[in-house]
């Protein structure tokens, strides 16, 4: 290093530790990742509540997380689609969650679910028709990623126990900051993203106690 190099490779080496740290905690708050962590968390809570019958978490499972998912191999076997890149991928994403969320409300009235599955499936498709409103109708942009996170940790809280306030609030810091230094998104957009998640579980919540 020459005196007129000010340049730390330590930092520059920080730097990539904290990236790759940053990422690592990004995977493991996927939306998908915290929904079936949702489902089957609930069951093994209370499995009565989902009469006993484990397809109930499953079924959460594959509506809310792996079709959702789907879009991205999808993507990569069509080859018009892979050339047009991430902006697509994006849209393939919404798509796919948009049909999950669809097809598990669906379910969810055709076959009466009850029980915090009812709630789980009703917050979903509102937090879809929330975000959409914000993403596309006010084009104002809302983290779909904060809305996934908030969610279904605050059904944790409501549906378990309210100490989990007390992992939940740190995992949600963590993807906060995560998704900050990667740059998906501003502080701005994951707190709106927030807040779509969590008005969802309220709207959810008080139509299932007024109306059905």
């Amino acid at each position: 290093m020459t005196p007129m190099d000010n340049s730390d490779p330590s930092t520059g080496t920080s730097r990539k530790v904290l990236d790759r740290l940053a990422l690592v905690i990004r995977i493991l708050t996927l939306p998908l990742v915290l929904a079936a962590i949702l489902a089957f968390s609930l069951y093994a809570y209370e499995p009565a509540a989902f009469g006993g019958s484990i397809l109930e978490p499953i079924l959460l499972t594959v509506f809310l997380a792996i079709i959702p998912i789907m879009g991205y191999p999808i993507q990569m076997v069509v080859p018009e689609w892979k050339k047009q890149g991430r902006p697509f991928q994006r849209k393939l994403a919404f798509i796919m969650s948009a049909s999950g969320y669809t097809a598990g409300l669906v379910y969810c009235i055709i076959s009466r679910t009850a029980g915090p599955a009812r709630l789980i499936y009703y917050s979903y498709f509102i937090s879809l028709l929330v975000l959409t409103a914000f993403n596309f109708g006010m084009h104002i942009r809302s983290s779909a990623h904060a809305a996934g996170i908030a969610g279904p940790l605050c059904i944790l809280v409501i549906c378990m126990n309210p100490w989990l306030c007390l992992v939940s609030i740190p995992v949600y810091g963590l993807s906060l900051w995560a998704s900050v230094r990667l740059k998906r998104h501003t502080v701005r957009e994951f707190i709106l993203g927030t807040v779509c998640g969590l008005s969802a579980v309220g709207a959810a919540h008080l139509l299932i106690r007024f109306w059905f």
